[in-house]
């Protein structure tokens, strides 16, 4: 791996998010049953369950899974057991299999590595069935670093914890505001909308498939 003339210098590390990249997020079906579970209305589970302001604890550490799903659970009056508040949470991610040649493509070539605003039982989950997931060096998870995208603290951390520096880094997301926090930090990032889209912009970035 070096450089091709007119290509901009290949990456020494290519970071994925999770959420809306490898894995499709859909909270609705969770939160129906939530919902019926606790006899509830749907608007009333968001905002316990779902609601970004509501998930900031849990997904910056400040919470276990269980502290979480214990105080959900005592406010929506729902009465079932931890493994099973956790499967219906979970329920809200699919693997996006669609993404999944590429990333295997990318993983052959290159080091690659994860940083995600998640809670621990997503990435329990993640990393038992995504094919790839002990490729990842390193995983950067937001309850595990104290730091949400697009804080600059986690795009840090992909540094810090890679030893590679941050104009090596190749960061994809698809949320555009932590694209933006990304590149403020010298990272080359690319949001994600299509996996033939993605393609181009990586050959784009440097990078050689």
């Amino acid at each position: 791996m070096g450089r091709t003339a007119g290509r901009a210098p290949e990456p020494k590390l290519i970071t994925f998010d999770l959420g809306n990249v490898l894995t499709i997020v859909d909270e609705g079906p969770a939160t129906r049953e939530f919902a019926r579970l606790g006899g509830v209305s749907a608007d009333r589970v968001h905002d316990v369950c779902f609601d970004p302001g509501a998930k900031r604890p849990l997904e910056t550490g400040e919470v276990s899974f269980a502290e979480f799903a214990l105080a959900a659970m005592n406010e929506l009056g729902i009465r079932i057991g931890l493994a099973r508040f956790t499967e219906i949470f979970n329920s809200a991610l699919t693997p996006n299999f669609a993404v999944f040649g590429l990333v295997e493509r990318v993983a052959a070539r290159y080091r690659v590595a994860l940083c995600s605003n998640t809670s621990e039982a997503h990435w329990a989950l993640e990393r038992g069935r995504l094919p790839f997931a002990s490729r990842f060096d390193p995983a950067v998870l937001s309850y595990q670093v104290g730091a949400m995208k697009p804080d600059r603290r986690i795009y840090d951390a992909i540094s810090k914890l890679s030893g590679i520096a941050h104009e090596d880094i190749v960061f994809i997301d698809d949320v555009s505001t932590n694209v933006e926090g990304a590149r403020a930090t010298g990272i080359r990032a690319i949001q994600f909308k299509t996996v033939s889209m993605l393609e181009g912009d990586l050959a784009g970035a440097g990078v050689e498939l």
